[in-house]
């Protein structure tokens, strides 16, 4: 005798209330035990369990809870490693109805682009196999802009596009303001350039903290002098690289 709906949603919760709550990601199945949908949870039996609730859930998602026949999960030490792991397996076995909830998701990258002569940073949401460096993915798309703006301010790494660099004649404002050393008219060498893309980089990596313990510390004269709008630029900047150290 077939199991009917009702029966196979009690069981369903049955199985969550022994699901722990902890960070993780929850893979459900199918009746033939393919993978539909992959999510990630800070607590695993709270998020799996608002599936299963009566209540008003949209649609799709309805249609989703009604093909599900079993949940299995994966605990990570942190929400950020559980991030990384639904993002691989959604990558890795295209659950059906990550694809139709849309969350499958392009997840924002950093992209320097090392085998230019002029190296820049910016964001990207696919990863090629073009020499380029990426870091990634990561989980904001806003602290990755301001990582890269951090970057290129202290680095002096030009932040314009290699079509814009190609056809400058003079320097822009940035290197006007002291933030470009101005690659585009030849006022840098190549080999100075990539010396400062290179500490960019060691820094991105999170192998070089010194600029980092700096900036705290200016962060906190800029408060301690009540010049409060420079104080918290600072902050969200060290936020920013906080989030993509982690």
């Amino acid at each position: 005798m077939s199991e009917t709906n009702a029966e196979r949603r009690t069981r369903l919760k049955n199985l969550v209330k022994d699901f722990p709550l902890d960070p993780g990601v929850y893979l459900m199945k199918n009746l033939k035990g393919q993978i539909i949908y992959v999510g990630k949870a800070k607590a695993l039996r709270n998020r799996v369990r608002s599936y299963l609730t009566e209540g008003q859930i949209p649609v799709k998602t309805q249609h989703l809870v009604r093909h599900i026949d079993h949940i299995e999960y994966i605990l990570t030490n942190t929400e950020v490693e559980a991030f990384l792991l639904e993002a691989s397996l959604i990558k890795k076995h295209r659950p059906r109805y990550n694809i139709r909830l849309k969350d499958d998701k392009a997840y924002p990258y950093i992209k320097c682009t090392t085998t230019h002569e002029y190296p820049r940073f910016y964001l990207c949401r696919k990863v090629m196999n073009d020499g380029a460096a990426y870091f990634g993915p990561y989980t904001s798309g806003l602290a990755v802009r301001e990582t890269i703006h951090f970057l290129n301010k202290n680095f002096r790494i030009r932040d314009c596009s290699d079509s814009f660099m190609k056809n400058r004649d003079r320097p822009c404002m940035t290197y006007q303001i002291g933030r470009c050393t101005a690659p585009c008219v030849g006022f840098v060498t190549a080999s100075d350039y990539g010396a400062d893309v290179d500490q960019a980089l060691r820094f991105l990596r999170g192998e070089d903290t010194e600029l980092f313990e700096s900036l705290e510390g200016q962060m906190k004269h800029a408060a301690k002098d009540e010049r409060f709008e420079a104080a918290a630029k600072l902050r969200d900047s060290i936020y920013a690289i906080q989030r993509i150290w982690e």
